[in-house]
This record gives structure tokens, C-alpha cells and sequence, in this order.
């Protein structure tokens, strides 16, 4: 069984634990909470739910990743769901990085691979530790340029085995990859912008919250 963490320090977190208090506040939200994936034990650096994967090859990529944990302390474990429906992985990723806490202790040095097969979409989740090289851009660059082409054509053991490939060779060299024009960043608006996984706490946290505290504070006074 793959050692799990003991400290979480993925992006995002802190917006995420503040909607997870929130939603113990308001049945509408909480309601709308179970209805979304559930997130799976970790047993392995390896977790497919689709059985996609062959037992070799399974094998032998948790193989790969037990190698290169044990080598560097770097911690790397793939998660592959049918969907994440009706959740966005952006979210869905979140909630598997805090439920697993991949990453060593003072260290947070790890990092999720998520691939929702029946949704065309992947994610990678990536522990503070890590952010210096795996960084948005170099995320997106690995997803896009090397993960997505085996996709397409339904080779998704070699797409998966080719970008936690892709995945420890940046780590090991210690630098992100530089930003390609295929994969261009986001800009950001004049006044900062603000991020997905925000806009998501807000229309499903946030105002279903609002509703309910209104629906009870106005019930009341009539």
C-alpha cells in the first residue's frame, strides 16, 4: 500500500476546505455534494476504475512510480475514473488530492494524475512542492502535447505511461518546460482575474448557501 502523507498542500486547498465548511451549513449544497463522485481508496500508486489497463501493464507502471518514489521520495500516483460527471475534474482532482495527501510530511512533494476516460479530460494535480517545476504551463504542455495524441486514437496505457514519464523527467531535471504556442496561458484581466476552481466554489457553494440562509432568515419573518 502506497504510504500517504500527513500534510495537504495542493492548489487550491484552502478554497476548497473553506466550500467543504460551508457546505456542512446548507442541505441544498450538501445534497448537491453527494451527488458528485466518490473518491476511491488508495491502495496503489496505480487506482483504474475503468479497467483499461491490463494487469501488466498496470504492473509494471506502479512499478515505475514505487522505483521513482523510493529513489528521490517524489511521490506520482494515476487515478482513472470513467467520469466525473457532473463535476469538473478541476474539482474532482482537488477532492482526490485531499482525500489521498500524496506527498511527503513538511515536503508536499507530490503530485496527481487524473484521467477521466469517458470525459476526454485529464488533470494534474501538483503539490506545492512540486510547483516550482511542474507549473501550470508545463502541466498543460505535458496534458496537451504529450498525453492527448495517444488519447485520441483510444492508446490511453501508452498515453498515461508517456506523460508520468514526461512527468518524472521534469521533476528530475528541476526546471518547468517553457510555454509552447500551442499551449498558450490564460490571461488573466485587469483587475487579476479570478480562477476556475473560484468560479466553481462560488455558483455551487456560495450561492446555493446564500439561497438557503435567505429561504430561512425571510421564512422566518412571515
Amino acid at each position: 500500500m502506497i504510504r500517504q502523507g500527513t500534510t495537504f498542500g495542493f492548489r487550491a486547498a484552502a478554497i476548497f476546505a473553506l466550500g467543504v465548511v460551508v457546505l456542512g451549513l446548507a442541505s441544498p449544497a450538501q445534497a448537491a455534494a453527494d451527488d458528485l463522485t466518490k473518491i476511491p481508496a488508495l491502495t496503489s500508486h496505480v487506482t483504474d476504475l475503468t479497467n483499461t489497463l491490463s494487469t501488466p501493464e498496470r504492473q509494471a507502471l506502479d512499478a515505475k512510480l514505487t522505483a521513482w518514489e523510493t529513489q528521490t521520495g517524489n511521490q506520482l500516483v494515476v487515478l482513472m475514473v470513467p467520469s466525473t460527471q457532473p463535476e469538473a475534474i478541476a474539482s474532482y482532482g482537488i477532492r482526490v488530492a485531499e482525500a489521498w495527501k500524496i506527498g511527503r510530511k513538511g515536503k508536499d512533494n507530490g503530485a496527481v494524475f487524473v484521467i477521466a476516460k469517458d470525459d476526454r479530460k485529464s488533470r494534474i494535480e501538483v503539490g506545492y512542492g512540486l510547483e516550482g517545476v511542474l507549473t501550470d504551463v508545463t502541466s498543460r504542455r505535458i496534458l496537451a502535447e504529450t498525453v492527448a495524441p495517444f488519447f485520441r486514437n483510444n492508446q490511453f496505457a501508452q498515453g498515461i505511461d508517456a506523460g508520468v514519464d514526461q512527468i518524472i523527467s521534469v521533476v528530475n531535471k528541476g526546471e518547468p518546460m517553457a510555454d509552447s504556442p500551442a499551449v498558450q496561458t490564460p490571461k488573466r484581466n485587469a483587475g487579476g482575474g479570478i480562477s476556475f476552481d473560484m468560479i466553481f466554489i462560488v455558483l455551487f457553494v456560495v450561492v446555493p448557501v446564500l439561497g438557503g440562509i435567505l429561504r430561512r432568515v425571510f421564512g422566518k419573518a412571515v
